[in-house]
């Protein structure tokens, strides 16, 4: 707490010298000593950095008698009450302190010390929230540093953990809908031409949407950390005006889609062997349209192998059992291999590559995939924010399909990306992002031919 308050320290000791020889004195005879709200200011901020605590506690008690509206005595209050393990005068202090302030310094104060107390008294979420105000107040960079350090110390010792994403995002197809009006379907051994409805074609809208993933870390060593989860996903869309006029009677809320999802990872770093590894157990259940989907049991794992000191490989693979309530049972193998690497001053290169196989006895759910990508992330940051491109391919086959009994499905996608997170731009912690996105999917049946360019506004931890 003294840094924050430099420059009433600098007459502290003197004055508290003086008072010293004046208290001596007194003792001697009755002589009263007086100093004045300053004086006393400063020698409560010099006892409290002395680790006399009593001390400054009884200089703040006094001044607040005097004008209960200090901010600098609560803040004081609440620092030597902490210190005395007094965590909820301390607490008390410190948000009465933030209600009175007046000034960024002062407010910078209060949050910090309030933090200080809930983090004492093993409330460390709260005391994540008074540092996000810590930081959002910061008088200097140098101030902002120390609450963001104190952030993350909190964070490491806080069993729980909260992540929360809103995002916004402009679509010219909302609903993966086909770019055509017609499709061509196999029919009593012919072709047929089939005009398709409005709902079956690409929608344009805004996508609304948010994530809640919430972690307790029940046990933890200098190796290894086994975490429960708890994730709430939801997509809700409005419609265009275009779209509505489209498709008649269609809403949003058509498809709207809510995931909740339940696991338990285990983490380890192993003294020897391959490198870091995570095994994880997931179950889930989704809604698509306001009805439930499919629920779904997942295991999976990550291994990563370092290759020096700038790269490292990393493989990731999972088993899933879907149970089909609008949709088919389905058994999901997934495996994925990225490959990251510091590419000198530029930035930070990544490529993948991954397969999927999905067997079940819907058409649709039935398929295997090949997929690839390439990911880079600017080094230094372009007219404030930090900027990183994507691009990835896609084959996915179907064996079965009725409007292709012979040749099956065959769907090709491309997709690009640019990523940029505002890093001076910063409230409570949190950077806006901003992605756009294009992608591409072309299929030898034309009802699945589909493109897509979308826009999306969110928000980002930016620690």
């Amino acid at each position: 707490m003294v840094s924050l308050f430099t420059a009433t320290r600098r007459l502290a000791a003197a004055i508290v010298l003086t008072a010293a020889a004046a208290c001596q004195s007194a003792s001697a005879a009755d002589t009263r000593v007086e100093l004045s709200p300053a004086e006393m200011h400063a020698a409560a901020y010099q006892l409290l950095a002395t680790g006399r605590s009593k001390g400054a506690l009884t200089l703040a008690r006094a001044l607040l008698r005097r004008d209960p509206r200090d901010v600098g005595a609560l803040v004081l209050v609440a620092a030597a009450a902490r210190n005395l393990g007094d965590y909820d005068t301390a607490r008390d202090a410190g948000q009465a302190a933030w209600r009175l302030a007046e000034t960024d310094p002062q407010r910078y104060a209060a949050a910090l010390v309030t933090a200080q107390a809930l983090s004492s008294d093993d409330r460390r979420t709260m005391a994540q929230l008074w540092l996000r105000r810590a930081v959002d107040v910061a008088p200097s960079e140098v101030a902002r540093g120390r609450a963001v350090r104190d952030f993350r110390y909190v964070r490491a010792r806080n069993p729980w953990s909260m992540q929360l994403s809103f995002n916004i995002a402009p679509s010219n197809n909302i609903n993966n809908g086909s770019l055509r009006e017609t499709t061509t379907l196999f029919v009593l051994g012919a072709d047929r031409e089939l005009i398709l409805d409005g709902k079956a074609r690409a929608l344009s809208g805004t996508e609304y949407s948010g994530t809640a993933a919430i972690r307790y870390r029940f046990d933890e060593s200098e190796r290894h950390a086994q975490d429960l989860l708890f994730q709430v996903d939801h997509r809700s869309y409005v419609l265009s005006s275009d779209a509505k006029a489209q498709a008649p009677g269609t809403t949003g809320s058509d498809f709207a889609f809510t995931q909740v999802a339940a696991g338990y990872v285990y983490r380890a770093t192993p003294e020897t062997g391959l490198g870091p590894y995570s095994l994880n157990a997931t179950v889930g259940q989704n809604w698509y349209g306001g009805d439930a989907y499919f629920s779904y049991l997942r295991i999976g794992g990550e291994q990563k192998i370092k290759l020096g000191r700038k790269a490292h490989l990393s493989f990731y693979g999972s088993a899933e059992r879907q149970f089909g309530e609008r949709a088919s049972d389905a058994d999901v193998l997934r495996g994925d291999v990225v490959w990251t690497r510091m590419a000198g001053a530029a930035g930070v290169l990544s490529l993948s590559v991954g397969a999927t196989g999905s067997e079940s006895v819907s058409e649709t759910s039935d398929y295997s995939e090949l997929r690839a990508g390439a990911g880079f992330t600017l080094a230094k940051p372009v007219m404030g924010a930090r900027v990183s491109f994507g691009l990835e391919w896609r084959n996915r086959e179907f064996p079965r399909s009725s409007l292709d009994p012979l040749n099956g499905r065959d769907d090709r996608e491309v997709s690009a990306s640019v990523d940029l997170v505002f890093t001076e731009i910063e409230r409570y912690g949190f950077n806006p992002t901003l992605s756009v996105l294009a992608r591409r999917t072309e299929s030898n049946i034309g009802l699945y031919d589909s493109e897509e360019l979308g826009v999306r506004f969110g928000i980002r931890s930016a620690f």
